[in-house]
């Protein structure tokens, strides 16, 4: 049963003292104290207010708990906003519902980072059947699988810095999971670099990948790796350069063999200065010493009066 065939909620529409709102535990107020990206939304409240009524569920007489929407609960109380109108749900709503709301909320309005996806799963599980957790876990647009379920709720365990980076959007859960296998203060130092460099996608994935391999290769804590690219200055509008750069250099560092290979490989390429017609291709990856030759001919004429001394050459 999908999250939107339920039955109607109770609810009623009322203005609330701002004083009254809580948001919902220690791991949500930590992700939004910290977020770098609250002042610019402060200022989108600002200026154009809230696009709907907050939804708070009525945890006691005089306390309501934020279920959705929570940069706006900093924004309101920054901008000394004192009421502000909500959608309340009573104190007996059932536990599926009150999630199913949550997740409805996010995806219409403010999308939904991995760490409260996973939060919201962890604090479902507490009340709810496997089959229903399973339920919420498809309304967010995962696949309903224990596998995957389980694969979000890992993410908790990461050091508190790499859950704010991967809710900020700085690290993708993807690559964040790798982080599981180093120790906190490695994933606090690698997690320096990704904010440092904001690499991006597949160079994301590379730099995390090699960093923890080597990591682990040589029982090494990460900032060791990383010192020189760490803790001084850096200059914004060179960042792209100086991220390639310690991308091969941990390249160079995971894989020495084929590093050398490939300036071999262009050493030789200078040396033999090939025509235009003729191109040279290493192996994949370097991984042996093959080379091909491809030779290109404007027309089947010329390659046919060219086919007996290629076969000659290729014997």
């Amino acid at each position: 049963m999908s999250i939107y065939s339920l039955p109607t909620l109770e609810y009623r529409f009322q203005r609330l003292d701002v004083k009254c709102l809580d948001l919902p535990d220690d791991l949500v107020r930590f992700l939004h104290d910290n977020d770098v990206g609250q002042a610019a939304f402060t200022d989108n409240v600002r200026a154009w207010g809230l696009p709907e009524p907050l939804p708070v569920w009525q945890s006691s007489a005089t306390r309501f708990q934020l279920l959705a929407g929570y940069p706006y609960l900093p924004a309101l109380r920054s901008l000394g906003i004192q009421t502000v109108q909500c959608q309340i749900l009573p104190l007996d709503t059932a536990a599926f519902s009150l999630y199913a709301l949550q997740i409805r909320h996010s995806l219409s309005t403010l999308p939904s980072s991995p760490v409260l996806q996973a939060h919201l799963l962890q604090q479902a599980q507490k009340t709810l059947a496997e089959d229903e957790a399973l339920r919420l876990l498809a309304a967010m647009g995962h696949k309903p699988q224990r596998y995957k379920l389980q694969e979000l709720l890992a993410l908790l365990q990461l050091d508190p810095t790499v859950l704010l980076a991967m809710h900020q959007g700085t690290l993708s859960a993807k690559a964040g999971k790798h982080l599981a296998l180093l120790t906190p203060d490695d994933q606090r130092s690698l997690v320096e670099v990704i904010n440092t460099y904001r690499p991006g996608g597949s160079k994301q994935q590379k730099m995390v990948e090699m960093t923890v391999e080597l990591a682990l290769r040589h029982n090494k804590p990460v900032r060791d790796i990383v010192q020189d690219w760490v803790g001084g200055p850096t200059d914004q509008h060179n960042r792209p350069q100086q991220l390639q750069h310690l991308l091969q250099i941990l390249q160079e560092q995971v894989a020495p063999r084929n590093t050398e290979a490939e300036k071999d490989f262009h050493k030789l390429v200078q040396e033999l200065q090939p025509p235009e017609q003729v191109s040279l291709e290493h192996s994949p990856s370097f991984e042996d010493d093959s080379v091909t030759v491809r030779l290109h001919f404007s027309t089947s004429e010329q390659l046919r009066a060219q086919w007996q001394t290629i076969q000659t050459l290729a014997r």
